[in-house]
């Protein structure tokens, strides 16, 4: 049961939610909504391999009828 607690903030310890150390990757929403635009507009190509994977899987999904933004959290606003 404390791990619990601990775990989901209900005592600040380094495995809460709202730890010091977890910081969001400052660059990393504009590299989802990035990709999410190039989706969009179908262009992958001119991306380092490893996001034009994900470019590539967005337009996959957009081609299968799926959500480009996803459904959790609200989705990405691009």
């Amino acid at each position: 049961m404390l791990g619990l607690v601990l775990t989901l903030g209900g005592l600040p310890s380094p495995l809460s939610p709202t730890a010091a150390w977890r910081e969001p990757f400052p660059q990393a929403d504009d590299d989802i909504r990035t990709a999410v635009r190039r989706a969009q507009a179908g262009a992958a190509g001119e991306l380092d391999p490893m996001r034009a994977a994900c470019v590539t899987a967005l337009i996959a999904d957009v081609e299968a009828g799926r959500p480009i933004a996803g459904a959790l959290f609200g989705g990405v606003a691009p």
